[in-house]
Formats: C-alpha cells, structure tokens, sequence
C-alpha cells in the first residue's frame, strides 16, 4: 500500500507470452531495487495467471461453438445489437437527464469535484447534447498524478464509466463498448485518471 513508483514494486507485463519461469522472473525482478521485493506471494500471482488464462480460453472456446452452432455472420451481428441496444439506451437516458436539469437549472450541463484523502481532486464536468443524446466527460481539473498506488490508468477510468452509465440506463444491458459509443471523453494526460507508466496504481 505504500508504492511510491511502479518501477519499485510493480511488474508492467504489456505484452508476454505466459510461460511460468519468464513469469515469475518478472515477478520478482522488482527486488533489484533498494527497499522494494518480488511478489510477496508468487504461487498466488501465478494461480491467479493461470486462471485468467483458463478464463479467456473458456470464453474463446464457447465463441467458437456458437459460431459453429450460428456462423460467424450471425454472431458478429448479435455482437453489434448488443452494442446498438446499449448505445440506444444510454443516449435516452442522457436525454432524459438534460430535460430534468434544464427545467431545474436552465442548463444541460453537470458537474462534480470529489477529493482523495490526500486532497487530490477528481473533477467531472458533463456537458449533454439533449437533441443528439451524448456527452461530454471532461475530467479536467482532476489532480496529477500521486507518488501513492490510487492513480487509476485511463482503461480503469473508462471502465467505470461503462458500470456507472450502464447502472443509471434502467434497463438489463450487458457491459459492451456501446455504453461508451455517445460519450466524448476528456481526460488529462498525467493526471490520477491517465498516469504516466511509471506511476503506481
């Protein structure tokens, strides 16, 4: 919990073909460095890779029986209607919530500041196109990166705004990229929502 850089104590694994050894030589690399150690519980780490390995493989597998069972036309199309119905049920609920805060504030516009405990901000403002149904999420103003293990990648930040827009939709839709399809988002480069690599998270 006390990370100050990622080089100290984090392993970034981009791109690596899971072979244990290479693994857990990655694994413990970061004990070259003074007052930092490996993984401090490397079977752990390892079961953890290896079933999400496992997880990945089931889900390739059972992609590849409905496209033997369908085709792949017909699942590549279900994919896209996925992600339409999910486009379709955000921009409704944007536009549902500019004509709210039109007739309260005048405005299609929100906006929110929420502090870290060390004081950094998170900063949102929402700008809503009511006639199109999308957004803008602009995250200027949130604080820069910290010397601490809270900075958030941007993938995380956009994650959760897939969960969050698709918990305020008021409809069963599955997580997809089309939650995300009518927002245009703004999110400072080197901040705790877009550190730079050697930023611990």
């Amino acid at each position: 919990p006390f990370k100050k850089k990622a080089s100290a104590k984090e392993v970034h694994c981009f791109e690596f073909k899971c072979w244990v050894r290479g693994v857990t030589r990655l694994l413990m690399e970061p004990g070259k460095f003074p007052n930092s150690s490996g993984t401090r519980n490397l079977q752990d780490n390892l079961s953890d890779l290896k079933a999400q390995v496992a997880a990945n493989n089931k889900g390739i597998n059972l992609v590849k029986d409905l496209i033997g069972e369908y085709g792949l036309d017909v699942v590549q199309a279900y994919m896209q209607h996925i992600q339409d119905n999910a486009e379709v049920a955000v921009k409704e609920m944007l536009r549902n919530i500019a004509r709210k805060e039109k007739l309260r504030s005048g405005l299609t516009t929100l906006s929110a500041v929420e502090h870290m405990d060390d004081g950094s901000p998170i900063s949102l403002k929402i700008g809503i196109d009511e006639a199109e149904g999308t957004a803008l999420f602009d995250f200027t103003g949130t604080g820069r990166e910290v010397k601490g293990n809270w900075n958030a990648p941007r993938a995380v930040a956009l994650s959760a705004m897939i969960y969050c827009l698709r918990c305020m939709v008021g409809y069963d839709v599955p997580l997809n990229q089309g939650c995300l399809r009518p927002i245009k988002t703004v999110i400072p480069i080197g901040s705790l929502l877009d550190p730079s690599d050697t930023a611990a998270v």
